[in-house]
């Protein structure tokens, strides 16, 4: 699990989120703010999105982030205060930092 696929999975879920967005004229990024989100990444991993500052920079062709399309942006954070408790940081570990590959 990256915290680039957590934090791009959240953005999904902004209609659950009280956010603001403003279009820079130079450079397409949209600035972007979520607060107090659960955000469910598996069945037994989730964090606690407790506020996220940043920028949602739009990745291949020109225009704006789609939402619905996570692929479509990239996030540069600003700032971020997000919070995972021990079991759910635990099964994170387990199922991908210490998955054994397998061999065939």
């Amino acid at each position: 699990m990256t915290a680039r696929a957590v934090l791009t999975a959240c953005i999904v879920c902004m209609s659950l989120v009280s956010y603001s967005q403003q279009q820079s004229s130079e450079n397409g990024h949209v600035r972007a703010e979520i607060r107090n989100v659960m955000y469910h990444f598996t069945d037994s991993v989730s964090v606690h999105i407790v506020r996220l500052e940043g920028e949602l920079v739009p990745v291949g062709k020109p225009g704006l982030p789609v939402f619905d399309d996570a692929n479509s942006f990239a996030i540069e954070i600003r700032s971020a205060e997000i919070s995972i408790t021990t079991e759910a940081l635990a099964n994170a570990l387990n199922q991908y930092a210490f998955k054994r590959r397998s061999t065939i």
